[in-house]
């Protein structure tokens, strides 16, 4: 931790970025996204296990991380981003572009996109297939199941159509390469690429809050 202390430290001296010259407002705004992204990411580091990453490898992406606090980035994405950085640098069959690029995935998501995503992973991690079954069910028919969970428990409906925002914030996901779509008589349906198992396998976004859609 003490290595990861000094790379911060030197990290977030760095001479001020041109926007934060405009003023002493601009310069208060970045030193306060700094110092919360700090400790983010300190407290993720200390929870992380050791390094399978190079030092420089390791403030790499944790410059690409205070750069992204800096542009301001949600918190709850910081959060995210921090967790990938501390379990992404500890896996010896994953590289330091991999990891930003799942970091920049994440910065860019919206909450409802976040939610989103947990409610499908939820959803993949408790759906069982039925016992009584006499045959293996279609790979279309288990990508319907999960997602037909996933958009109730997002929605908070019983509905038997999801709402127009469930599945535009489902549609939008395919930009990251998370999603992908399927689609068959009992219409479209979404479902996770090797991407999101990637992600997955690094942190649990199934634990991401998820509350009912505003009226």
């Amino acid at each position: 931790m003490s290595d990861f202390d000094e790379i911060i430290g030197h990290l977030t001296e760095l001479d001020p970025s041109p926007v934060s010259l405009l003023s002493k407002g601009a310069m208060l705004i970045r030193k306060r996204r700094l110092e919360e992204a700090g400790k983010i990411i300190r407290k993720q580091m200390a929870r992380g296990r050791p390094w399978a990453f190079r030092d420089d490898e390791v403030a790499s992406l944790t410059f690409n991380f205070l750069r992204a606090a800096e542009d301001g980035v949600a918190r709850d994405n910081l959060q995210i981003m921090a967790r990938l950085i501390a379990n992404g640098v500890a896996e010896k069959g994953l590289t330091e572009a991999e990891v930003r690029h799942l970091m920049r995935i994440v910065s860019e998501l919206s909450y409802d996109e976040m939610r989103a995503l947990a409610a499908l992973i939820r959803a993949q991690q408790t759906f069982q297939i039925p016992t009584d079954f006499n045959e293996p069910p279609t790979k279309f028919w288990v990508v319907a199941q999960i997602y037909d969970r996933a958009w109730k428990d997002l929605a908070g409906t019983e509905d038997q159509e999801p709402p127009e925002w469930v599945v535009g914030t489902f549609g939008a996901l395919m930009r990251t390469g998370l999603l992908y779509s399927d689609s068959a008589w009992e219409g479209m349906k979404y479902a996770g690429t090797p991407m999101l198992s990637k992600l997955t396998r690094l942190i649990d976004l199934g634990d991401f809050p998820i509350t009912n859609h505003p009226a």
